[in-house]
């Protein structure tokens, strides 16, 4: 599914992050910024990707998959409003194992497991794909809160501070991009623009929410990058 699309750009950067973390774990002030920068530039990238993707579900379907695929929306918007979250547990996830709390990582997938398996093998028997993506969605929003928890006991995240602005940037944009898309969206290539217009309109918007924020952390994320390629 093209829903996981945000999520796989995000395994390069963790890869960046996993060993800044890693030397700086006895500083709790630095872990505290870096943690949370992680978590904007997380979230700044899956949220647009999330909302630009369902605006843009029917005519890709329809243009590119064939009708035949409509069926599989209801499943892919689903699925899609459980992704919106995946930005906060993967980071926290990835911070737990950088910071060598495994005895926390560990429990936390044992958890994980365990609520997949009682939440989503009834709504399997019951509503077939469309309750494997009902499951998937309770799964990650019921686990949540565990992982915040576990993370606060370590550092205090803002979480709304670094999540909001880019949510509601990705979000604007992507009503807008769906209005646009269902009156315009009549080939291919009017699709591709439109796809592109979406992208475009979300980083103004994210810059005219918060422009001295979005200057921080890409500034950062380029210090992140540019020291990992001379440690390597």
């Amino acid at each position: 599914t093209f829903s996981k699309i945000p999520i796989e750009f995000m395994s390069d950067f963790f890869r960046i992050t996993f060993p800044a973390y890693s030397r700086i774990q006895h500083d709790k002030v630095l872990v505290k910024k870096s943690i949370e920068k992680t978590l904007f530039v997380t979230n700044a990238i899956i949220f647009p990707g999330v909302f630009l993707l369902m605006a843009l579900a029917f005519p890709i379907v329809h243009l590119v998959f064939t009708d035949k695929w409509l069926p599989a929306l209801p499943a892919f918007y689903i699925h899609s409003l459980g992704v919106l979250v995946v930005g906060i547990s993967i980071t926290f996830s990835n911070t737990f194992w950088a910071l060598g709390k495994v005895k926390i990582a560990s429990t936390l997938m044992v958890v994980y497991a365990i609520i997949n398996w009682v939440v989503s093998v009834p709504l399997v028997l019951k509503l077939g794909f469309i309750g494997a993506m009902i499951g998937s969605a309770v799964v990650l929003y019921v686990s949540l809160p565990l992982s915040v928890y576990f993370m606060n006991k370590i550092v205090k995240v803002d979480i709304l501070g670094n999540s909001l602005q880019p949510f509601f940037a990705a979000l604007l944009s992507g009503g807008v991009t769906y209005l646009v898309a269902s009156r315009w969206a009549t080939n291919i290539s009017l699709l591709f623009a439109i796809a592109i217009f979406g992208g475009v309109l979300y980083l103004i918007l994210l810059y005219v929410f918060g422009p001295n924020k979005l200057k921080g952390e890409v500034f950062w994320v380029w210090q992140r990058i540019h020291k990992n390629q001379r440690v390597e």
